[in-house]
């Protein structure tokens, strides 16, 4: 068995040692066979290839969770071999409700799991018991020349029969990623927009590019010497993945009624009264003394809320405390 120890952390590889004759790992079955769309056309006439290396299909869809403790049946896929060199997108598809990684990804480790895949077109036939993996891309950061390993757990493994992998932006969101997937040109506020992958633990910002109307960053097949020596970053959690769980849209609406009971760092305030007193004067000297009084109420706010002292902060370049007494000062507190 092949571990790795990098950054402190174990990690298995494939669960076993491959060679380049042996690139499928020990639970998966290596044939190239091919999947005809119609039971009674001949085997080459389509495939996996066919169905997931283009975009006519629209999305997929996965069902079917499973664990399966024999082997993970992707015979319907052909899977990379080796460390050739294999360069391709990261594409951002919310219509793929799970990440699904093609030719430039190297499987790490298997899990015990396999779902059905299904493209969103009737004419094409389901894949069935496809892995669900942990699995790298290497990323080669244009501003500083580094080289990251990007880790997608949870992620279904379609080899080579998929052109482009097809990441699910609400699976990395839901590990704590920013992604921004509005193009400059289309945002409200062009100024703010960042188009672009950002993981705060590493301040780590991945620029995305455009491929017509679609955003992706490139990326290529890590070899071994990357997968050991390169700084891994996890784009999804290892927690287990269920694009159908309820709790999507349970954790939806619990945060909308929050939003509805957060009320205004500033509450308003009335002035019950204005009064008005002014002395008639027969020189300037009179002009200048005469006085006009406003009577208004005096009212007390509460503290400013911690994400608006952080907002100033970061806006003006200042301390906290500084943003604090700052937003205290401009409370009305009498006119």
């Amino acid at each position: 068995m092949k571990v790795l120890e990098a950054r402190g952390t174990k990690r298995n590889i494939n669960g076993v040692e491959t060679t380049q004759d042996d690139v499928a790992s020990a639970i998966t079955d290596a044939t190239r066979q091919r999947i005809p769309s119609d039971p009674t056309s001949t085997p080459s006439s389509q495939g996996a290839g066919s169905q997931f290396g283009r975009r006519s299909i629209g999305g997929i869809y996965t069902r079917g969770r499973i664990v399966d403790s024999g082997a993970s049946n992707i015979s319907q896929l052909q899977i990379h071999a080796g460390d050739t060199p294999s360069y391709g997108m990261v594409e951002l598809d919310s219509h793929a409700d799970t990440t699904c990684v093609g030719k430039n990804f190297k499987v790490i480790s298997y899990t015990d799991r396999v779902c059905q895949v299904s493209p969103y077109h009737p004419d094409y036939q389901a894949i069935n018991k496809v892995p669900i993996v942990q699995a790298a891309t290497a990323y080669d950061d244009p501003e500083s020349g580094e080289t990251y390993v990007l880790i997608f757990n949870e992620c279904l493994y379609l080899g080579d029969a998929l052109e482009n992998t097809l990441m699910n932006p609400n699976q990395v969101r839901s590990n704590g990623i920013i992604v921004d997937d509005v193009p400059k040109h289309l945002s409200y506020d062009p100024k703010s927009a960042t188009h672009s992958i950002y993981i705060p633990k590493e301040d780590l910002r991945i620029p995305l590019k455009l491929k017509g109307v679609i955003s992706y960053f490139p990326s290529r097949y890590p070899s071994d010497k990357e997968i050991e020596t390169c700084k891994w970053i996890e784009l999804t959690s290892s927690q287990e993945w269920n694009p159908e769980s309820a709790t999507f849209l349970d954790d939806e609406e619990q945060c909308e009624r929050a939003l509805e009971s957060i009320e205004d760092p500033f509450p308003s305030r009335s002035i019950y009264s204005v009064e008005s007193i002014a002395t008639p004067a027969s020189d300037i000297d009179d002009l200048i003394v005469a006085s006009r009084r406003v009577n208004a109420t005096i009212t007390k706010s509460r503290q400013p809320s911690e994400d608006l002292r952080n907002k100033v902060a970061r806006t003006f370049g200042i301390g906290l405390d500084t943003a604090n007494r700052t937003l205290r000062a401009t409370t009305q507190l009498a006119l």
